[in-house]
């Protein structure tokens, strides 16, 4: 009996582990461009002496460099991901086709963009 719990529970973990993983191989299902844009958070910093408490604002920048983005969806299971391409290889992808995540050419798993806290 205990022996048949142990075995459950290995097979639940290592469905949620398995399941968590990222596609690095599928058909293109789209295609984005999204032009460079910068903005500027305000982040909230509380301050307190004791006696009297006051809020400061620390502006934070962030740019995003012009972002050319390959969706792609495993033929077996429907799941998708995507990933941040050089224009080179956006313009040589069609929907449809298969693309592979090769980090060697450039390809990015996560969104690109520079955050820098800005200067007074």
């Amino acid at each position: 009996m205990k022996c048949r719990k142990i075995i459950i529970v290995l097979a639940i973990l290592v469905s949620l582990i398995t399941g968590c993983s990222k596609i690095t191989e599928g058909e293109i299902y789209k295609k984005e461009f999204r032009a460079e844009r910068s903005w500027i958070q305000m982040i909230p910093m509380v301050h307190t002496n004791g006696k009297s408490t006051w809020i400061s604002y620390i502006p934070i920048w962030h740019h995003h460099p012009d972002e050319y983005i390959i969706g792609i969806r495993d033929l077996e299971t429907d799941k998708t991901a995507l990933y941040y391409v050089k224009r080179e290889t956006y313009e040589q992808c069609e929907i449809g086709r298969m693309f592979k995540y090769e980090p060697q050419r450039g390809d990015l798993d996560k969104e690109p963009i520079t955050k820098r806290k800005e200067e007074s």
